[in-house]
């Protein structure tokens, strides 16, 4: 079988297992409550978040994150206020804006189409995006193509990342597409043109999700240590990177203008390094225990864990060739730090390991095969029979959420109450109610003050013109109206 037959075929059944999973292992649960506050980003429009024209100022954004660290004002506080501008940069919770633009798509074309589906249905039209965007540059440059591409839409990873939105997905896919470029160029650096997919893939990375600073760290360190290698050629090496620098913020500047002209890339980080050292370990998690968390968020499919822990291991048996090639040493950087980052019990989504066992099958695989000196086509055959053996497994072991609680509410809401009457309600219920009832005035209570005596004593005046809705465990002296899961509910 010649390059092309094959790069065409497998990326066709690379698309079939996308398209597959799509329709049979797809959640249609409610919207979560990030879900809900991404909701209203997208719905705020390209422009906003393109440029995030309704942004609070850089300035006061500093300034109120002062405020926020000395504790001059409570997260509640500083929710409120940030929430009540309506920014899509807050509604995005300050991620990058590249992850939304898919969902803006979806719902320009499909616009009477259920929110949870516009949101999360892209995901998996960005993978065979990716898979066609790899298609044309392997029928180019034959080193850009890995048979192991299979092993990302067939893996129970792959599932569980799907199932709902998240900006981890186009980071992950961004990550092996630069790694898988400049492993390339490291090859033969006289295709000077294979820089560009991988600076383009970069900008992608960083305009996705804040992991990228993992990124961009090892990449300065990388620099650092070739820096020292060759004292003698500083000043071309500064020159070669300052051009790609260039190219960077050019590329970046296409995909998020603001994420330099108005420091947005900075505020990204900065809010994430906030919730890191002052807000994460606060975060209630579902785990009983540490091997709770292990079995279900690293262990999607046992198989694919175990493979995992298969490709560390010979990254570390061949750590000298670690730092030989950047490629290798900075995708090694990444996937440990990123991989030490989730046994934190707090981030308890399975799709922040995306990144890790994506980059992992489909790029260091694909050098471990060099490295054993494998033909492309035993590479090929053993590649697919692993996809289709991870794909079998992830239909009988995958279980996808069952999170219906939100929609229940909202029913709920629809059924009982009149179409223009405000809404009152604990916190977490208001980023999705204010997404399912964009014409209604939704108001949170913040769980810290849901038992507070001024509530309770608020419940009756409220009652008369906006539906309430708090834990059914809060006490309250007037009837409710109807209970719905663990909430009830207040209807004039």
């Amino acid at each position: 079988m010649d390059h092309r037959a094959r790069v065409i075929l497998l990326s066709l059944l690379a698309i079939g297992f996308t398209l597959y999973n799509a329709f049979t292992h797809y959640d249609q649960g409610s919207l979560s409550y990030d879900e809900g506050d991404y909701y209203q980003a997208i719905r705020n429009g390209f422009w906003n978040n393109w440029m995030d024209a309704d942004d609070v100022p850089t300035i006061e954004f500093i300034e109120t994150g002062i405020k926020a660290v000395r504790g001059e004002i409570t997260r509640s506080e500083m929710s409120k206020m940030i929430r009540s501008r309506e920014s899509s940069a807050f509604c995005r919770h300050y991620h990058a804006p590249f992850a939304f633009h898919h969902p803006m798509l979806t719902r320009a074309v499909a616009p009477h189409m259920p929110e949870e589906n516009q949101l999360r249905y892209g995901n998996f039209g960005l993978m065979i995006l990716w898979i066609l965007i790899l298609l044309v540059l392997a029928l180019r440059e034959p080193t850009l193509f890995s048979p192991w591409l299979v092993l990302v839409p067939a893996s129970a990873n792959w599932i569980a990342s799907a199932c709902a939105f998240n900006m981890h997905i186009p980071f992950g896919l961004a990550l092996i597409t630069m790694m898988m470029a400049w492993y390339a160029f490291e090859k033969d650096r006289t295709k000077v043109w294979l820089k560009r997919p991988a600076l383009f893939s970069l900008a992608v990375a960083i305009c996705s999700v804040e992991y990228s600073l993992i990124v961009i760290a090892m990449l300065s360190l990388w620099t650092l240590i070739t820096l020292y290698r060759r004292k003698g050629e500083w000043r071309r090496l500064l020159q070669t990177r300052l051009g790609d620098l260039l190219w960077l913020s050019g590329f970046i500047l296409l995909l998020w203008p603001a994420g330099l002209i108005k420091l947005g890339v900075l505020k990204s980080y900065a809010m994430q390094a906030y919730i890191a050292l002052f807000r994460l370990d606060t975060i209630p998690h579902g785990f009983a225990s540490f091997r709770d968390m292990i079995e279900w968020k690293w262990t999607s499919s046992p198989m694919e864990l175990l493979l995992l822990i298969g490709v560390f291991a010979g990254m570390i048996w061949g750590w000298s060739k670690l730092l030989k090639r950047g490629s290798l040493f900075v995708s090694f950087g990444v996937l440990v730090a990123i991989a030490y980052i989730q046994f934190n019990p707090s981030l308890g989504g399975r799709w922040y390991l995306f990144p890790v066992f994506s980059l992992a099958f489909v790029f260091w695989l694909h050098v471990m095969s060099e490295r054993a000196s494998f033909t492309k086509q035993r590479e090929t055959v053993l590649a697919v029979i692993v996809a289709f053996i991870l794909f079998t497994l992830a239909q009988i072991e995958i279980e996808l959420p069952s999170y219906t609680k939100a929609r229940h509410v909202r029913d709920a809401i629809a059924t009982l109450s009149k179409p223009d009457v405000p809404i009152i309600t604990v916190q977490g219920y208001v980023p999705p109610m204010a997404a399912y009832f964009p014409d209604r005035q939704v108001t949170g209570i913040h769980w810290t003050e849901i038992d507070s005596p001024e509530v309770q004593d608020s419940l009756e005046y409220w009652s008369k013109d906006h539906v309430v809705i708090i834990p059914h465990d809060i006490p309250f002296t007037i009837e409710p109206d109807t209970l719905v899961e663990d909430v009830v509910m207040f209807v004039p």
